[in-house]
């Protein structure tokens, strides 16, 4: 339907409409509110990955202590991923971060041993970005350095930190273990 409107320069038929400013008014309401949503929605993930890399480190470690208790013994460092191959159990991989890249690949979820005390620890980053560490039957926010070796990692991963420590990495160069699926 069309209007006419009377000007000093004669008659035009026009059609109702938005002006451009009142479009970009709405464009911009539009696009603060959606930064809103992402700015929240990705701090809900980021908890969410805190929270299963927690509750993964945990499960893990009750494995760990399972097979201890079975065998008399801690897994090697080396044989770490085979050994623990036998227990059921997930882990949220898509909940950890390649935080650590060294020579092309990416690693996260350290299992450390620590010969002296004969103890161990599992410590990992979450696609949050935060680290955290398992010991003594418990996760808590990892204070270390977490950087390219386990040299560094393993022995801040034991409190005190009493040197002996060893590590592996269950997520190593890119690749999870076929048992955490």
């Amino acid at each position: 339907m069309h209007q006419t409107r009377v000007s000093k320069h004669g008659t035009h038929a026009y059609t109702p409409g938005f002006t451009i400013v009142e479009l970009l008014i709405v464009i911009v309401v539009i696009g603060i509110l959606a930064a809103i949503t992402i700015v929240s929605y990705n701090g809900v993930q980021n908890r969410a990955n805190d929270a299963a890399v927690q509750s993964d480190l945990q499960n893990i470690g009750t494995q760990i202590v399972r097979y201890n208790v079975e065998k008399g013994t801690f897994p090697g460092v080396g044989t770490v991923v085979a050994d623990l191959s036998t227990y059921a159990f997930r882990i949220t991989q898509k909940s950890y971060g390649n935080h650590i890249i060294s020579g092309g690949g990416a690693y996260n979820l350290l299992y450390c041993l620590n010969s002296t005390s004969d103890d161990f620890a599992l410590v990992a980053s979450s696609a949050g970005k935060n680290t955290f560490v398992y010991n003594g039957g418990a996760v808590r926010a990892f204070t270390g350095s977490w950087s390219v070796g386990w040299g560094t990692i393993c022995p801040a991963a034991f409190t005190p930190n009493n040197g002996g420590a060893s590590g592996g990495w269950i997520y190593s160069n890119g690749v999870w273990p076929s048992w955490s699926s």
